[in-house]
């Protein structure tokens, strides 16, 4: 993917699809969860059981390596042109072990090898953080493989045995935007992640030094806090060609809610974000975060808005901020609250392709009820462009007090009004719609009749009744997943 700019520091808003740095990663990934082994070969006249001896992955499990008892023969090898041993390899670009043993076959295999590891740096520990700055920097040879570098995780939470738990661990961690990009040799990272190692005390120079990462286009934090929101700002707005955002399970320490969120950064230009993602942030945070998207640009480009709370308050403020900030140009959309919230801010998102969202069904008791909240939720779509469409409905009760209404009661409901709403010709450009059923965190099951138990084959074919324009479409699919409701 490329970007175009002006020739001004101002960046212009590119159409946007994906980090060019982890988007082929992730489609790689995909690709070989799917992969399938290859069909039996026989034993040749030699007695070689290529089998159990040359494919390199047991079945499918590409986790689990089988022994290679000996080499190729030589003169299979010798056949093998050196375009086709470079294609190879770059296959394996994803595949870090098997690049290690690519890279100590032999020299021709080492550069390339070692060019496609340092591809995705990923610093877990203090020994790989050493292994880095002590080896690495100083050395000319290994020094210019830092200019590959795309995507830079620095993920101590990812091995428990190495998740910094005092300051002077995490000070590691929090001086990498200071040693690597250093002189340059690390100026074309275009993805960071930071997990379980930002926490204050930092120093000033920490957020001053992000700015160096000129080329990043997607950045991460998971599990972080900042002393205030001021600090965040500032790095988001010291990367002039971010584009990407996720900010989970972040904090403040400080309330820092009436910093003037709208003041201008040290830079010319705000950022333009084409995706972003929050979740389960502090409330501090969240309402200082929801008032500077809806006040300034930040959002004003966004195509991609993914979000995931538990607090009601957290879901009302992306509603009323965010959404109506960016509705007009929100392309895809994931909304997934527990405690329900969601106002009626789609109608601001006119050009809406694909969508997930939860719907929360309080006091469980009728089928009215899930109906109701069915209707109240399609119903405020304005987008003509919906493609995809995934609806969760989280069943809640009040312990196990038992529904009043008889099963009877569902085939006295009158079904028109919801079934003309998703007969709009507003809706005829949807392909594929997924109902998911699940009941909530409560004491017991949700019950929605009082004499008769719902099986989950039942509940599929009300849902599919209910919804029957959809259905005769054959772009339904109802998910259940419990047995018995």
């Amino acid at each position: 993917m490329n970007f175009k700019f002006s020739s001004s520091r101002v960046p212009e808003t590119p159409y946007y699809t994906g980090c060019p740095a982890c988007m082929p990663m992730v489609e790689a990934r995909k690709i070989g969860e799917e992969i399938r082994p290859p069909r039996r070969i026989e034993p040749d006249p030699d007695g070689i059981n290529w089998n159990d001896q040359y494919w390199g992955y047991e079945s499918w499990n590409r986790r689990k390596r089988r022994t290679i008892v000996r080499p190729l023969p030589r003169n299979i090898t010798n056949r093998i042109p050196p375009e086709l041993t470079d294609h190879i390899i770059h296959f394996l670009r994803w595949e870090r072990k098997d690049l290690y043993n690519c890279a100590l076959v032999c020299r021709a295999w080492h550069h390339w090898s070692q060019t496609l590891l340092y591809a995705v740096l990923s610093i877990e520990g203090w020994r790989s953080y050493n292994s880095v700055t002590r080896f690495t920097l100083p050395g000319k040879y290994s020094r210019r493989y830092l200019r590959f570098t795309r995507v830079l995780e620095i993920a101590p939470g990812k091995n428990k045995a190495y998740l910094p738990r005092s300051h002077a661990q995490r000070q590691y961690f929090q001086t990498i935007p200071c040693v690597l990009p250093l002189h340059g040799p690390m100026p074309n990272v275009q993805c960071l992640h930071f997990f379980y190692c930002l926490y204050p005390p930092y120093h000033s120079s920490f957020v001053m030094s992000m700015a160096r990462f000129t080329e990043l286009v997607h950045f991460t934090l998971i599990a972080f806090k900042f002393c205030s929101f001021a600090d965040l700002r500032r790095i988001i707005c010291s990367l002039p060609k971010l584009r990407e955002l996720e900010l989970i399970e972040g904090t403040l320490s400080s309330a820092s809610a009436s910093v003037n969120v709208a003041s201008p950064p040290e830079c010319d230009y705000w950022p333009r974000l084409c995706s972003l993602t929050l979740a389960d942030l502090d409330l501090n945070l969240w309402a200082t975060l929801s008032s500077w998207a809806a006040s300034t640009n930040v959002c004003k480009s966004l195509t991609a808005l993914h979000f995931s709370s538990v607090h009601i308050e957290s879901t009302r403020l992306c509603s009323e901020h965010i959404l109506e900030a960016c509705g007009p140009s929100l392309a895809e959309l994931s909304m997934h609250s527990s405690r329900g919230g969601l106002t009626n801010s789609l109608a601001y998102c006119t050009n809406l392709s694909n969508v997930s969202l939860n719907i929360r069904v309080d006091r469980i008791d009728s089928w009215q009820a899930v109906i109701a909240a069915l209707h109240d939720t399609i119903s405020q779509f304005r987008s003509t462009c919906i493609c995809y469409l995934k609806l969760s409905i989280l069943l809640y009760s009040e312990g196990d007090l038992p529904s009043p209404y008889s099963d009877n009661e569902f085939q006295d409901i009158n079904l028109r009004p919801i079934q003309e709403t998703i007969a709009r010709p507003l809706f005829d450009s949807l392909k594929d719609v997924v109902i998911k059923v699940s009941a909530g965190y409560t004491t017991g099951y949700p019950r929605l009749t009082s004499d008769v138990v719902i099986t989950a084959e039942e509940m599929k074919r009300r849902i599919r009744l209910i919804l029957q324009p959809w259905d005769k479409r054959g772009i339904l699919e109802v998910e259940c997943q419990h047995d018995e409701y």
